[in-house]
C-alpha cells in the first residue's frame, strides 16, 4: 500500500464531500475556523480508517458515519436528509470504484494487482475518484439549491476523455 496515494484519495474525498453537500444543502453559518476544524477532523479520522487494515465493508461503514457526521454538523439539512445524502455519497463512491475496477479488468488488467498497491492501484484510485468527481458534479448540479453551476452538458463529455487518457497512459506506461 502506498500511503501517499491513499491519503491523497482521502483529501480529494474531502473536496468531493464539500462539493456534494454544499451543492445540495448549503453550509451552516458556523464560521470558517469551525468548518476547517470539522473538515480537518474528518480528514484525520478518514485517513486513519483508510490506513488501518480494515475489511472493505467496515471501511464503508466508517466512511458513511463520517459523511453523516459532516453532513449533520456543517450543512443545513435535516437528520433524514443527512442520512439519505450520506448513503447516496457512499453508494456513488463504491459504484465509481467498482465501475473502474470492472473497466480496467475488461481491458486485461489483473484485479489482484489493482488492489495490491503500486502504480496500478494509483491508476485505479485516480480513475475511480475522477469518475466519482464527475458523478458528484452531475448529482450536485441536478440537485443544486441554485442553478448557477456546471450543467450536465459541461460535465458528461469529460468522462470519456478521462477514461481514454487513463487507458493510453496505462497502456504506454507513461
Amino acid at each position: 500500500m502506498n500511503y501517499f496515494y491513499e491519503i491523497a484519495t482521502v483529501l480529494f474525498t474531502c473536496l468531493l464531500v464539500h462539493i456534494f453537500f454544499n451543492g445540495w444543502f448549503g453550509v451552516k453559518n458556523l464560521g470558517r475556523s469551525r468548518m476547517v476544524l470539522f473538515m480537518a477532523s474528518y480528514f484525520f479520522l478518514h485517513s486513519i480508517a483508510t490506513l488501518l487494515p480494515l475489511s472493505p465493508l467496515i471501511l464503508i461503514a466508517v466512511s458513511f458515519l463520517l459523511f453523516f457526521g459532516i453532513a449533520g454538523a456543517l450543512y443545513q439539512t435535516t437528520l433524514t436528509s443527512a442520512l439519505y445524502s450520506s448513503l447516496l455519497f457512499v453508494a456513488l463512491a463504491v459504484l465509481s470504484e467498482y465501475l473502474c475496477l470492472v473497466l480496467l479488468n475488461a481491458l486485461g488488467v489483473d484485479t489482484s494487482i489493482l488492489m495490491a498497491g503500486g502504480n496500478a492501484r494509483a491508476i485505479l484510485l485516480v480513475l475511480a475518484k475522477t469518475v466519482h468527481f464527475a458523478v458528484v458534479l452531475i448529482v450536485a448540479s441536478v440537485l443544486r439549491k441554485n442553478r448557477v453551476a456546471l450543467s450536465i452538458k459541461q460535465v458528461v463529455p469529460l468522462l470519456p476523455c478521462l477514461i481514454v487518457s487513463i487507458y493510453i497512459c496505462y497502456d504506454h506506461k507513461i
